[in-house]
């Protein structure tokens, strides 16, 4: 994430930032595990026995809001700042130090598939989820902090 950031500082983005899911795959004792950094708006899934489980957290404000219980998931969904970031990477020293990069470690089985997007994908399903309940392919936080 520190390359990653003193990239983003050379390219001189005006006010910009970058959000990241970075995925690495390993075998530990015989199994297949995936562990995942996180910072931003993007996001990545795991798709197990036909259902998407979320495993890393927008750092959206709306989705801050949803899991502060302050406003529902299609309000999240809909949500003016929805776009607006808490954390994201902006090419500063302290952005690596302060940004609490969000880790998540995952044992994969036979048939997962981790699913990793930017903004506005998870928020079709979500959308979709909200409006078809019987369909709900949308779990939020299966794995904790």
């Amino acid at each position: 994430m520190e390359r990653l950031n003193n990239e983003i500082r050379d390219a001189e983005l005006d006010d910009g930032g970058a959000a990241v899911d970075l995925v690495v795959f390993v075998e530990e004792d015989g199994k297949q595990k995936a562990y995942i950094a996180h910072i931003g708006n993007t996001e990545t899934w795991l798709a197990r026995n036909g259902v998407a489980y979320v495993l890393t957290n927008s750092h959206a404000f709306s989705m801050k809001m949803l899991e502060m219980g302050v406003i529902n998931l299609l309000g999240a969904v809909k949500h003016q700042q929805k776009n607006v970031l808490f954390k994201v990477l902006h090419g500063k020293p302290e952005d690596v130090q302060e940004m609490n990069v969000q880790v998540v470690s995952i044992e994969l089985k036979e048939g997962d598939r981790l699913l990793t997007f930017s903004d506005g994908v998870g928020d079709v399903v979500r959308e979709h989820s909200v409006n078809n309940p019987e369909k709900n392919l949308y779990y939020h936080n299966m794995v904790k902090k």
